[in-house]
């Protein structure tokens, strides 16, 4: 176990310097990139820091993340999507967006887009919906609408 906990923390190291390297590499060629503003696509060279950060942050969730929680946030990213796919397809922003500053109850809203009220909201104060595709920035929340309850 000792040895298996020294591994990891040596290649949480080896890692460290890897993302370091591969930054540096990024923003240097992202700043030569914007000047010689050629084409729409990056050059080979920035794309391979660009995969090369993205890879590196998949193996340092790897290191330093246990593996039930991996297992839950795995799970949990059907959720989101669902929840991002539902928010979307009922046009749930729309309808807010209409509303303005007065808001639309969790009544209402449940009777237009055809979901119980209790899906739409956890409880009197959570927006369960629309909080989730919100949390990852992906959507705006639902309470940036002022979603009311009634």
């Amino acid at each position: 176990m000792a040895a298996q906990l020294d591994e990891s923390l040596h290649q949480l190291q080896q890692l460290g310097g890897l993302i370091q390297s591969a930054i540096a590499d990024y923003v240097k060629l992202k700043q030569s990139s914007v000047e010689n503003a050629e084409s729409n696509l990056p050059e080979k060279s920035l794309f391979d820091a660009q995969r090369t950060l993205l890879a590196a942050s998949g193996l340092l969730t790897e290191l330093v993340s246990q593996p039930q929680n991996r297992l839950l946030e795995a799970s949990s990213q059907y959720f989101e999507a669902r929840a991002l796919h539902i928010v979307a397809d009922k046009r749930i922003p729309d309808i807010l967006a209409q509303s303005g500053d007065a808001g639309v109850a969790v009544i209402s809203l449940s009777s237009i887009v055809g979901i119980e009220p209790r899906k739409l909201c956890k409880s009197q104060s959570e927006h369960e919906l629309g909080r989730m595709p919100a949390s990852k920035d992906v959507a705006p929340s639902l309470a940036t609408y002022a979603v009311r309850n009634g």
